[in-house]
Formats: C-alpha cells, structure tokens, sequence
C-alpha cells in the first residue's frame, strides 16, 4: 500500500500513523467508559449489600426487643399469680358481700342506672400488693398496668364510699366499670387464659 503523507504544520503524517493514533484514542475512551460502568456496577452493588446487611440487623433487634418484651410478660404474670391473686380474689369477694343483690356490681359495670346508690363502705386488703407495688412497677408490660389499675379501683371504692354513685364525675364511672370488669376477667379466667391474652396483646 502506498503511504501517502499530509503535510500539516511542517509535519509528515502517514496514513499507519493516524490510523494508529485514532485506534489509541478508541482504545482510552471504552477505556475510561468501562471504568465508569465498572464504577457503577460496583457501587450499586454495594449499597446493596450495605442495605442488606442494615435490614438483618433491624430484624435482629426487632426479634430481641419482641423476645425481651415476652420474658418481662412472663415474669409479670408470675409475680401476680404467686403473690397478688389471692388478694385480688379476697377484695373482689368483699364487694361482691357488700350487696348480696349483685345490684351493686352491675351499677359499677354500668350495667344498671342508679340515682341514689351509695358507694359500699368496705376496707379492702392490700397488704400483699403494698409490699411489691414499688418492684412490679419496673416491669413496663400490660399485665402489670391491669393489675395496678385493679388495686386503684379497690382504693377508690374504699376512699369514696360516703359518696352517691350518682355524684361521681363521668370519667370515674368509666374507670370503675373498667377496673370491675378486669378483677373479674383475671379472676374467672381458667388456667390464666386472661394473663396468655394479654400476653399476646402486648408484644
């Protein structure tokens, strides 16, 4: 082949030599293209790992917040079976003795309208729970929060029993009628089925 020259600036170039040139300039642009996707690619795949690795440790501490959460359950219901539930069953027993009738219990579970009834005047038990109230309150679960609510309505009744039902504010009724209905659920509740259930609920 014949090699014809260009004559540029004072110079001979060949036709090999810009053939060779534009070859090298091909070969550093896919060059320089290839690393940038290689780049990319890398990094893409990266971030993904990194996210991967993020979600693994959430599940983590979801399931031992979940798994710490249970065992403080369990302990809870412990404590009140072992300590707490023969109380509970004597106070409720007291007020159910308040009124032979059962018309008192049903106006606290505000399942009777009541115009003139008057608070019982009983004295309720507490002995039990005033020796673990300050130890079981640790334990930041429902169970615990049920049974403490149980005992503020045992106090209640017994703080206020000169009072008529019927001048009680709104919002007392209502936490009367709840803090009723939990004792009795607790209490009638075969096997502690009452305590699996808020177990359950509080996880």
């Amino acid at each position: 082949m014949e090699n014809v020259g260009i004559e540029k600036g004072g110079l001979i170039m060949t036709k090999d030599i810009l053939t060779t040139g534009i070859f090298t300039l091909a070969g550093a642009v896919l060059g320089y293209v290839g690393s940038l996707f290689s780049g990319y690619v890398s990094g893409k795949y990266s971030y993904k790992g990194a996210m991967d690795a993020v979600t693994k440790q959430l599940k983590f501490e979801k399931s031992q917040i979940i798994e710490e959460k249970k065992e403080q359950e369990d302990i809870a219901v412990s404590i009140i079976k072992t300590f707490l539930m023969n109380e509970i069953k004597k106070n409720y027993s007291i007020l159910k003795k308040s009124d032979p009738s059962g018309e008192y219990l049903k106006i606290l579970k505000r399942e009777k309208l009541s115009n003139s009834k008057q608070l019982a005047n009983t004295s309720f038990a507490f002995i039990d729970y005033n020796k673990i109230k300050y130890n079981i309150i640790k334990y930041n679960v429902k169970t615990i929060k049920d049974t403490i609510e149980v005992y503020r309505t045992f106090e209640y009744l017994q703080s206020n029993a000169i009072k008529r039902y019927s001048d009680l504010p709104e919002d007392d009724k209502e936490f009367l009628k709840k803090g009723i209905i939990k004792c009795e659920k607790m209490i009638e509740s075969p096997c502690g089925s009452f305590f699996h259930t808020q177990n359950k609920q509080s996880i």
